[in-house]
């Protein structure tokens, strides 16, 4: 194979031109894809300023949709703070059973410092089922994707956030 004469616009294996070659293509394929974020960059600055976060790779996720009665519900008088249950103890002994069970030191000090809205949100999402009033829910986010032919497509996917070990884990919350 290596007597055979090189193809007709090839270049000697290991040579300075194939080297270049490949150099050459490199630089092409970079440039290829600067100018697909040319093309899309009024698509992403749209997108940035309502609030949407761009992913990995050419993709965008927009804020959690909660339904229309989320926003409506009052605290509880008495929520654990760790999974936002009506609870005559705070924190509730399911909570505290669940946090020694889990350790995650790192992420009971995340956790903790998130506002309750917040936590009760992460919670809904994750179990279906709003912890302050204990409807059923569906919490989702929109995806919005650009792909390298520049056709933008947009779905509606479950908002999967993650949470510390907590009573609902325990499914303590089944009264």
């Amino acid at each position: 194979m290596s007597n055979d004469p090189p193809e007709p616009g090839r270049w000697p294996r290991g040579s300075k031109a194939e080297d270049d070659e490949v150099h050459r293509q490199q630089e092409l394929a970079r440039l290829e894809q600067w100018m697909i974020r040319q093309r899309l960059r009024p698509l992403t600055d749209a997108l940035e300023e309502h609030g949407i976060q761009r992913g990995g790779g050419e993709g965008w996720a927009g804020p959690p949709i909660t339904p229309d009665w989320f926003d409506q519900v009052p605290p509880p008088p008495n929520p654990c703070p760790w999974c936002q249950r009506n609870v005559p103890a705070s924190p509730c002994p399911e909570c505290r059973a669940a946090r020694e069970q889990a350790g995650d030191p790192a992420g009971w000090a995340w956790w903790a410092g998130l506002a309750p809205e917040r936590r009760r949100l992460y919670l809904a999402a994750r179990w279906h089922r709003d912890p302050w009033s204990l409807r059923p829910v569906r919490i989702d986010v929109s995806w919005t994707e650009a792909a390298s032919d520049g056709t933008v497509t947009a779905a509606r996917l479950p908002y999967c956030p993650h949470t510390p070990a907590t009573a609902w884990d325990l499914d303590a919350t089944q009264n």
